[in-house]
């Protein structure tokens, strides 16, 4: 399996053909059609499994002078997942570091799919049509709500004619007609939305034999009412489709059990745990475009307050959301199931005693999905109250609660001590004269297993090393969630902030296993920085805390490879600001990229400020991503230092891992709508 960078992409034979702003890449054997944006053109001719992505990205930077980091990473992605790369299976598998494991929630997947077509043009678009289509389907599903009966949740269709067989049969075929209608439906609201329809199949997914169509096409639509639209009207269909069957045909049997079954598959399309088309209008009503494009690739999503402050109120608000859509599906599927097990409850047990054996298999077949139904979403329901409201208070009490257990090695070997801190490339600026010292001034302790050595909050007063054990850090979110940063490994430093400012810990440190740490007090270090003889020791001590602390705890570079980080740092060069000092000003060219390592800058365009960077953040990318000058000017609020990354060795970073090129792209695009907006509207912000 080869990493991102080094993946050397083929692609399958076939033909290009560009559309308008778009372009359609059609595939030989088997046929089949993907529609991709036209800037992509040369990355697919690059495809041809000589170039590794690295080399490709050299290459466009080369010819362009500006490479969409983002597109590439999504296309390389969305061709394996399609089935257009001859190698996709070396493609090393990115893995979500989300809280919430989606497998362990309701999700209904397809046994099988079996293609039987490939694509349906249209001359043109119709999107009058569409639009008197869809909004007379959501009106029409609208005005139905009012007909819904209390029987339509108890599941009456698994019983037809006091038979379970019948009802098992009847759900089959049933289901099986309104998904095949569905996805015609969908299949002519695509052609009038966007003059074509793609990848036509039959699908098996355990209670339903149906044809299906997929929604490639709407890549060719940028209209937000269109897709809206689009949307609302493919979930809501089934009622206006089993009306529609019965204005038909007056005759056919058992409307309450359709529309039972209609109302349970309008519920399974709303499953928030799953791909399905509520969960592509959720995102899109609810995602903007900087939300999505930094979402997508970041696994912290508290990067959003180095860009902009209410950032996190919106994570946190789109948080809540879901949360509460998602327990509201689950109470609603909840209570469909406890209605079905009370309505089926006698007939059930009579069918056991006196029917056919068919008759007791299938009434156990049917009985069965509904109770796993009902336990398995009460389980995700409760999953997602201890997750989103139980944890946190939990985590808050036990930390609060808890009594530091440490007690102090009262024996232990200084010289080796010393010789173990040499080790460590931070204590590499000190001089065996000073380490001695401050080790003969620290304290070793050794902390039992489950005891917070740091709590968030707490004022800053160690320096900390961890000589054996090991360690977790928990940080309380906004949102109230407690999320784990990471582990910590003997030998480590942490707590380095104590070293260089009073400041309160932003993170809880906890041993997960008997842990020996030797505590360095923070005020001896400031002490022995005021000695003379020692000040260039301490000074290169503290500029390589500051460097290590900066790419440990800011969101964006946290996640970076050793290597990555030492290529930052040897290629970086570190500078000092002094308060309105300006760093660069608007229309220089674009000379480096600079991280925030301490401290805050402004930024002005045509002499009105328009933003505030906070320490932990970075600036000068905008010049460097889109090759213009300065686009505005940087000038220190306060004393700043920043490290700055020359043009040259910032494109090699970037080519050297796609991941850290993706934040720094979406952040700059942030940044030049925000600008544009607030220079419009004539009013200030803070990012």
């Amino acid at each position: 399996m080869a990493k991102f960078e080094k993946y050397k992409p083929q692609l399958k034979p076939g033909k290009i053909t560009p559309f308008g702003e778009k372009l359609i890449f059609e595939s030989e054997r088997p046929v089949d059609q993907i529609v991709l944006p036209i800037e992509l053109i040369d990355f697919l001719l690059l495809c041809t499994g000589e170039h590794t992505v690295a080399q490709i990205i050299e290459q466009l930077y080369h010819r362009k002078g500006i490479i969409q980091f983002k597109s590439i990473y999504r296309t390389i992605h969305y061709l394996r997942d399609r089935g257009f790369l001859l190698n996709g299976e070396e493609l090393e598998m990115s893995k979500s570091k989300s809280t919430i494991r989606d497998d362990m929630f309701l999700s209904f997947r397809s046994f099988f799919e079996f293609p039987i077509g490939n694509r349906i043009f249209n001359e043109g678009t119709h999107p009058n049509l569409f639009y008197m289509l869809s909004m007379l389907t959501i009106i029409t599903a609208i005005l139905s709500f009012q007909l819904v009966e209390q029987s339509w949740f108890s599941l009456a269709f698994f019983n037809i004619g006091g038979s379970y067989l019948s009802g098992l049969f009847y759900v089959f075929l049933t289901s099986s007609v309104l998904l095949s209608l569905k996805n015609i439906f969908k299949c002519f609201m695509l052609i009038f939305l966007t003059g074509r329809a793609y990848n036509f199949g039959l699908v098996f997914n355990g209670f339903s034999f149906y044809f299906r169509v997929k929604s490639d096409s709407l890549f060719l639509v940028s209209n937000r009412l269109y897709l809206t639209l689009f949307h609302f009207a493919v979930t809501l269909c089934y009622f206006p489709i089993i009306g529609g069957l019965y204005f038909l045909f007056p005759n056919l049997p058992y409307l309450n059990e359709t529309m039972s079954l209609g109302l349970l598959l309008f519920l399974f399309e709303l499953n928030p745990f799953q791909e399905s088309e509520a969960s592509h209008l959720l995102r899109w009503l609810f995602n903007d475009d900087t939300v999505t494009k930094l979402s997508n690739y970041m696994n912290n999503k508290p990067l959003y307050s180095l860009v902009h402050p209410t950032e996190r109120n919106r994570d946190h608000g789109l948080y809540l959301f879901y949360t509460q859509f998602s327990l509201a599906w689950c109470a609603a599927i909840i209570y469909s199931s406890l209605s079905a097990v009370i309505h089926h409850h006698d007939t059930f047990l009579h069918t056991i005693k006196t029917a056919s054996l068919e008759n007791r298999i299938a009434a156990l077949v049917g009985f069965t999905v509904i109770v796993s139904l009902f336990y398995i979403v009460t389980y995700n329901a409760f999953r997602l109250i201890y997750m989103s409201m139980l944890l946190p208070v939990i985590c808050n009490i036990k930390d609060n609660l808890r009594r530091r257990k440490a007690h102090r090695l009262e024996f232990f070997n200084n010289k080796e001590l010393s010789t173990t801190l040499e080790e460590l490339p931070l204590f590499n600026y000190l001089s065996p004269q000073l380490l001695d010292m401050i080790v003969n001034r620290s304290e070793l302790k050794e902390y039992p297993k489950d005891t917070p050595v740091i709590i968030q909050g707490d004022p800053g007063s160690h320096l900390y090393i961890l000589l054996s054990g090991s360690l977790v850090v928990k940080k309380m979110l906004p949102s109230g969630r407690v999320q784990s940063v990471s582990e910590i490994l003997p030998i480590s430093i942490f707590g380095e902030t104590a070293v260089i400012e009073d400041a309160k810990r932003t993170a809880n440190v906890v041993t997960t296993s008997s842990s020996i740490i030797l505590e360095v007090p923070a005020k001896m270090l400031r002490q022995i920085a005021d000695d003379a003889q020692y000040i260039r020791e301490i000074q290169s001590f503290r500029n390589a805390i500051i460097i290590n602390q900066f790419f440990t705890s800011a969101p964006v570079f946290k996640d970076l490879s050793p290597n990555i980080v030492q290529y930052f740092v040897a290629k970086g060069r570190m500078e000092t600001f002094q308060p309105d000092q300006i760093i660069f000003k608007q229309a220089d060219p674009g000379d480096g990229f600079y991280l925030l390592l301490r401290g805050s800058v402004g930024v002005s365009v045509n002499g009105q400020p328009v933003a505030r960077i906070q320490q932990g953040g970075f600036f000068g990318e905008i010049s460097m991503i889109a090759d213009v000058p300065r686009t505005g000017t940087i000038y220190a609020l306060d004393a700043a230092q920043v490290l700055k990354i020359s043009r040259d060795a910032f494109w090699e970073i970037l080519s050297l891992d796609i991941n850290i090129a993706m934040f720094i792209e979406s952040v700059g695009e942030m940044r030049i709508r925000e600008d544009i907006e607030i220079i419009k509207a004539g009013s200030t912000r803070v990012a």
